[in-house]
């Protein structure tokens, strides 16, 4: 048997349900779809505005390179004038050490004979005769050698002998030779001091030759006197810091040599 159901509450107006729409199919507003846009715009204009920096910082980048590249040819060619610079530098300051070294050549060390002669006759004492002077030319050794000074390979002396009529007058021509600016005060020493026969001869008067006076007289003879030798080194002084004794003991030719370097701005005292 068979059974029918109505329900008339469908039929009631005011009583009908409309059907629920299914979950997650809501239909959109016009407020949500602003919202959308407004998101999707600024999703846009973020990437945009990465890509302007990007492209900023690729163009600053660009540049700055160039200006990196500009700068280091600029240093490339500096540095080649840096090197140019110094190797004019080097080549001056050889001529100047070439000029130099000649021109020490004739700011000799070596004192000319005549003026050491002259030097001697100005300080022998009264009572002291010089018989001979031996003057030699050696090589010179350790501290003796001065690096700026070519003549400083040379060591000069001389050895002065003669007599004197006492040895307080032999000492007194040492003292003499050592405050000498020719001499080196340390190495001018007396070698040897000693008591001799008078070597002088004595000559008579032809008048008295056949006459009963004996000429010389009987027992007669001469004081003895002091025979000595000094060693004396020669100052290795350069010619332009003694240039006022060299003029005064005569050594005209090296003093005019000197000053003409002076002059030329060769030479400097």
């Amino acid at each position: 048997m068979y059974s029918l159901d109505i329900n008339f509450l469908n039929d009631r107006p005011g009583f009908r349900q409309e059907p629920k729409a299914p979950r997650g199919s809501a239909p959109s507003t016009g407020k949500d779809r602003t919202i959308q846009l407004i998101g999707l715009g600024a999703g846009v204009a973020s990437i945009a505005l990465v890509l302007g920096f990007w492209a900023f910082i690729e163009g600053d980048n660009s540049r700055l390179r160039q200006e990196e590249a500009q700068l280091q040819s600029e240093l490339d060619g500096l540095g080649k004038g840096v090197q140019e610079l110094e190797a004019i530098n080097a080549e001056i300051q050889q001529i100047q050490t070439q000029v130099t070294f000649f021109a020490n050549i004739f700011n000799t060390s070596l004192k000319p004979l005549s003026a050491l002669l002259q030097e001697l006759r100005e300080q022998v004492p009264v009572g002291v005769q010089v018989s001979k002077m031996e003057h030699t030319l050696d090589k010179a050794e350790g501290d003796e050698i001065q690096s700026d000074s070519p003549w400083s390979i040379v060591r000069q002396e001389v050895t002065i002998s003669g007599l004197s009529r006492s040895f307080d007058e032999v000492n007194d021509f040492v003292l003499t030779l050592k405050s000498s600016p020719f001499f080196v005060d340390e190495q001018t020493e007396l070698v040897v001091a000693e008591l001799v026969d008078n070597p002088t001869a004595i000559e008579c008067d032809k008048k008295f030759e056949d006459t009963d006076v004996t000429c010389p007289p009987d027992g007669f003879q001469l004081p003895k006197v002091v025979q000595y030798t000094i060693t004396a080194r020669v100052s290795n002084a350069p010619a332009a810091t003694m240039l006022a004794e060299l003029q005064r003991n005569g050594a005209d030719g090296l003093t005019t040599r000197i000053k003409t370097l002076e002059g030329l701005g060769v030479l400097e005292r």
